[in-house]
């Protein structure tokens, strides 16, 4: 097995705080108009907060305590960390596979909402959205994500990283 899934990967604190980040509506309308990508005839929304070497949106600092957890402390390690919207559909929409950097590197994908979504991994595993789950797996593997039909969207954290050891 390629990758690991950690469910209540955030302390209840922790998990507090991002669902008032990332469900204010004041501030999810600011966020997604400030949002830098459409892809795929608008199935995901992008707020890219890290871009190595940059830091490009205030959202980091409020990222704190989520990088505390994974032990990183600077933004060395990190290549990209981004807020992902996937809007409902009546149907399942897939984005195209992709590896995000060719340097080695993990992916951590952290489901900040709870719906019928999906995380496909190109050796056939399809592992199902749940809030606070993480799936952490190396750029061996190429992933694709799904919107969901159930609830408004699909919301998570997408980090790209290299080991600090």
């Amino acid at each position: 097995q390629n990758f690991t899934v950690f469910d209540n990967f955030l302390r209840a604190d922790i998990l507090y705080e991002f669902e008032n980040l990332f469900y204010k509506k004041d501030d999810m309308g600011f966020y997604l108009q400030k949002a830098n990508k459409m892809k795929k005839n608008n199935l995901c929304f992008t707020h890219n907060i890290v871009n190595y070497p940059s830091v490009n949106s205030e959202l980091f600092e409020r990222m704190t305590p989520f990088l505390k957890e994974m032990d990183i402390h600077s933004t060395k390690n990190i290549l990209k960390l981004e807020f992902r919207l996937l809007p409902r559909s009546n149907e399942f929409l897939e984005t195209d596979f992709k590896n995000d950097f060719n340097e080695k590197h993990y992916t951590l994908i952290y489901n900040i909402s709870d719906d019928n979504g999906y995380l496909k991994l190109n050796d056939g595993t399809i592992i199902k959205n749940k809030k606070n789950r993480a799936i952490i797996f190396e750029n061996n593997l190429q992933y694709s994500q799904s919107n969901c039909t159930d609830e408004i969207g699909t919301y998570c954290l997408v980090l790209n990283y290299k080991d600090s050891k």
